[in-house]
């Protein structure tokens, strides 16, 4: 009994001492629970203090940023409004023109790049337009105004001219001449004077307007100028032009060469180089800005019937003083800068005939020249020409004849954009802004009827079109004329299977029939017939080439379509040897033997360079 009683008081002890284990266990990790959570608890309120923090800080940045920037803000706009309180001071009756700097002693005739439409035609966002006006229109309103000056007053939304303009015509006329007929019939002693005061005074005036395009008014500026009125004072006139017309005789040519002692150039020289110094302070406001002119009293300022020639003469003279007198303020350091921005409209289409067939220092006579088999050496050797890894402008001289990979787009709306080798030919060699005209006529009747040259390319007979244009211009890297042959190459990536561009295999057929093959060899062809038309006239002359389309026309550089390492080697491999062999197909007829010697090809990308040679080598290997 004692002994039972003695295990259960055992058992009760070892279940109480295990009850107290647990409740304790219990008891701990309800503690253990109530610290971790105190601990997270902690945690989160630190991590919610750093947030808050961060979050001030970031404010606190923020507010400074937009500080920043509303100061800078209000640094760009003091900056503007003193610029344009700046044209604004242009009111005085009197100021004395800017001064002009360096002049460039090149014999370049400079004329900036042209179109044969509307001075308003056209998206006019950041274009400035030049206005040949009439002062009883800006003294009343521009109600009734003709010509020219009637198309721009239409898209402006007040008919008002801005006061800028307004008070600065009426003081400097009327302080200038006590007798002016506020009519302007007697604006013409304002130019035609024995004192020329036009050659102390600013010629024009800024004004700035709103127009409307696709429902949204945007501002414009607008500058002012009134030319000489050749329709009024007849007899004046005339006695002023009749004796410039001695040593005209209808030639460009000889106005240039007495440019100093032409009245009209000279009036005409102050009027743009006025104009041009306006457009510049503009630029200083907004760089992108461009410059829309027209030839300044050659409409309705004009007139007809004159007793020094007929109609069509007065207007070629005219037109002819306006690019000589363009061309002597080009020569100006002071404008090199604007010569890209600046195009002249002309609507007429006498007067785009005039402006782009003058004639000076012609280039020779592009001839079609016709292969035949029985003119080719029928040796076995292969023919190639020299090829270094440098750009083509490196050490250029006068001797020089370089090759222009040109795009179409380009050539007719002007130089401002190219990419690749013709951007820094055009930048680094080309003086003038605007290709020759020589070059725009070639290629728009090489178009003809053809959507692109793409289209001319694939789907034409091209064995006898000249596929290349001469033009010739100043060098700004050695400051002497040089000749450039421009050529237009395939687009290949735009119809790679059209052009039976096999680049990932070897089933490419490297003669005429293969579409490629034909296309680059009578672009060749005809850049060879050119050059070799400008050595027979000069035979220090040595001609650099590059390959064609082996660039922005071969490799595809889109984010959604980008050609890997892999696929431009093969590209490159491809059309290099296509090039190569097409120039040892040329150089088999005899009619280039005077040449072969005399052209370098220009790779200028080192790994292109390798590629270019190893297959250069290895053609060699097979000879």
């Amino acid at each position: 009994m004692n002994k039972k009683n003695s295990i259960i008081e055992i058992s009760k002890y070892i279940f109480k001492s295990a009850n107290n284990l647990i409740d304790k266990k219990e008891e701990d990790d309800e503690e253990k629970d109530k610290k971790k959570e105190e601990k997270e608890k902690v945690k989160e309120e630190e991590k919610e203090e750093v947030k808050k923090e961060e979050e001030v800080k970031k404010e606190e940045e923020v507010k400074k940023e937009e500080e920043v920037k509303k100061e800078d803000d209000e640094e760009e706009d003091d900056e503007k409004k003193k610029l344009e309180k700046k044209l604004e001071d242009t009111l005085k009756a009197k100021i004395e023109i800017d001064k002009l700097d360096q002049i460039i002693t090149n014999k370049t005739f400079y004329k900036v790049n042209y179109f044969h439409r509307s001075i308003v035609n056209g998206n006019l966002s950041n274009n400035v337009i030049l206005d040949a006006a009439g002062y009883k229109y800006i003294k009343n309103n521009m109600n009734d105004a003709g010509g020219v000056s009637n198309e721009i007053y239409k898209i402006i939304n007040s008919k008002e001219f801005h006061t800028n303009v307004k008070n600065y015509y009426t003081k400097l006329i009327k302080q200038q001449y006590t007798d002016f007929n506020e009519n302007g019939e007697n604006i013409n002693f304002f130019y035609i004077n024995s004192n020329k005061y036009y050659q102390n005074i600013t010629l024009s005036a800024i004004g700035k307007y709103t127009y409307t395009y696709n429902s949204e008014n945007k501002d414009i500026y607008i500058i002012h100028s009134i030319g000489p009125n050749f329709t009024v004072n007849k007899e004046l006139i005339n006695n002023t032009i009749s004796s410039l017309l001695i040593t005209y005789e209808n030639d460009i040519n000889k106005l240039i060469d007495n440019t100093d002692d032409n009245d009209i150039i000279n009036i005409y020289f102050y009027i743009y180089k006025s104009v041009f110094d306006d457009f510049i302070k503009l630029r200083k406001i907004n760089k992108d800005l461009k410059l829309r002119i027209l030839p300044i009293s050659a409409g309705v300022f004009l007139g007809s019937g004159y007793d020094y020639m007929d109609t069509t003469k007065t207007l070629k003279f005219i037109i002819h003083c306006i690019m000589v007198a363009i061309n002597k303020l080009l020569h100006y350091k002071k404008y090199k800068d604007i010569i890209y921005y600046i195009t002249m409209f002309l609507h007429k289409q006498e007067e785009y005939d005039i402006y782009i067939n003058y004639k000076k220092k012609p280039i020779p006579d592009q001839k079609d020249i016709i292969l035949n088999e029985s003119d080719k050496n029928t040796d076995s050797k292969f023919y190639n020409v020299t090829a270094i890894n440098e750009s083509i402008i490196d050490n250029l001289t006068k001797n020089d004849v370089i090759l222009d990979p040109a795009g179409y787009n380009y050539i007719i709306n002007g130089m401002e954009g190219a990419l690749g080798i013709s951007e820094k030919i055009y930048n680094n060699v080309i003086d003038t802004g605007c290709f020759h005209e020589n070059v725009k006529s070639t290629f728009k009747s090489i178009l003809n009827k053809n959507k692109n040259f793409n289209d001319l390319y694939i789907n034409t007979d091209i064995s006898n079109v000249q596929l290349s244009a001469i033009g010739k211009y100043n060098s700004k890297i050695i400051n002497e004329e040089i000749f450039i042959i421009h050529a237009i190459g395939p687009n290949i990536k735009n119809n790679i299977n059209e052009f039976e561009f096999k680049f990932e295999d070897d089933s490419i057929i490297y003669d005429i029939k293969n579409v490629l093959y034909k296309t680059l060899f009578y672009i060749y062809k005809s850049i060879f017939d050119n050059f070799n038309t400008l050595y027979t006239q000069d035979n220090t002359l040595k001609l650099r080439i590059l390959p064609i389309s082996s660039g922005q026309f071969l490799i595809n550089t889109s984010k959604s379509n980008i050609d890997s390492a892999e696929i431009k080697n093969k590209k490159y491999e491809k059309i290099f040897k296509i090039i190569i062999m097409v120039i040892n197909d040329l150089l088999h007829y005899k009619i280039y033997d005077d040449i072969k010697d005399k052209i370098t090809m220009y790779v200028y990308e080192t790994d292109q360079f390798q590629i270019y040679k190893k297959i250069e080598n290895d053609l060699l290997k097979i000879e």
